[in-house]
């Protein structure tokens, strides 16, 4: 993930003078680019993003914030750093309704996942029905959770 190059700079950062840009990123992978040298941040299913979030936390806090933070991605599809296409968690989510009752089952690790909507189609449009924490369940016939 490249963290002790991030761990370096943002030590040094606060020691500088100088605007700390820090960045947060997917991954990166220049071997399909002509330029390239094989050089490799695998995404480990979204973990990368969240880590590389997350690292400033480790020096900068409310009272002393960074000062900025970058999504290097330079649209680049060739070495893995676009965002447009988004970043793959490695999640699949089963869902069944049996009789009135929803279920589903994750495949994957749920920690990348904040929360799960719930969406019911009304006439033509789409209506939110839950929001549900992960880890939990969902039954709409009894709108509980469990």
């Amino acid at each position: 993930m490249a963290l002790q190059y991030l761990d370096r700079f943002y030590s040094a950062a606060q020691h500088s003078d100088k605007i700390a840009m820090g960045s947060a990123y997917k991954g990166f992978n220049d071997s399909d680019a002509s330029w390239g040298k094989g050089r490799v941040i695998d995404q480990q299913c979204g973990h990368t993003w969240l880590a590389t979030f997350a690292e400033p936390d480790r020096f900068y806090s409310a009272a002393h914030q960074l000062p900025a933070l970058i999504i290097p991605t330079w649209n680049d599809y060739e070495e893995g750093t676009e965002i447009e296409t988004g970043i793959d968690n490695c999640v699949d989510v089963k869902a069944s309704i049996n009789d009135e009752e929803l279920s589903w089952s994750i495949s994957g690790s749920e920690d990348t996942i904040e929360h799960y909507v719930i969406l019911a189609q009304q006439e033509s449009q789409w209506a939110n029905v839950a929001d549900v924490p992960t880890g939990s369940t969902f039954h709409q016939n009894c709108g509980i959770f469990i």
